[in-house]
């Protein structure tokens, strides 16, 4: 059941980015004007510091580059867009176990693309805080022939999907680390007390 319910809502979401595409004209100001959001989110946090933001406008919502210091291959990227109307008449847990295997997926698809190599799921854990649900992947692959890790965590809040992807080397050291999933946490908690800005 779970399955057909995941993958009901993955097409749902689907066509809707699609029907946005087609019905509505993203305008070049749209796509130029700064996410409100940014004005509330801490500019540095944990060593990573803000570095850009990309609008894909409308329906399409926006992602924030964070940077960590000293590691310039260690960027975390936070995704933030609208749930369609359709996907919010299921419960909350549906919602985000829907986007976890859609955003699974598409690594997977960029995979077949001949982007990544050797895509691997190391571990996956879903979290259930007073009923809000979070699921974190840990992946590895190959892209360019270097080896990567990679956290992938998402959760939705008041209509808005959160999703963030942490990628940096893949090395004994940095497979020990707990702190990437420390920061990806935390900054989602900042960007939840902040989502009406959004």
């Amino acid at each position: 059941m779970r399955k057909i319910v995941t993958l009901l809502l993955f097409a749902i979401s689907l066509s809707a980015c699609v029907g946005h595409k087609q019905s509505s004209v993203i305008t070049e100001t749209e796509l130029d004007s700064e996410p409100r959001i940014i004005r509330f989110l801490p500019e540095m946090l944990q060593g990573y510091r803000y570095e850009d933001y990309e609008n894909y406008g409308g329906n399409l919502g926006y992602s924030l580059r964070y940077r960590k210091e000293n590691e310039p291959y260690h960027m975390a990227d936070f995704f933030i867009w609208p749930v369609s109307k359709e996907a919010l008449k299921y419960p909350h847990k549906d919602i985000v176990f829907s986007v976890a295997d859609g955003s699974l997926q598409d690594i997977y698809s960029a995979q077949d693309a001949g982007l990544y190599n050797k895509v691997e799921v190391l571990e996956s854990n879903a979290y259930d805080t007073n009923g809000k649900i979070l699921v974190v992947t840990k992946l590895s692959m190959l892209r360019d022939n270097l080896s990567s890790l990679s956290y992938l965590v998402v959760t939705e809040h008041r209509g808005k999907y959160i999703k963030a992807r942490a990628s940096f080397a893949d090395n004994s050291a940095n497979r020990e680390r707990g702190d990437i999933a420390v920061f990806l946490v935390d900054f989602i908690n900042q960007i939840i007390r902040n989502i009406e800005n959004a």
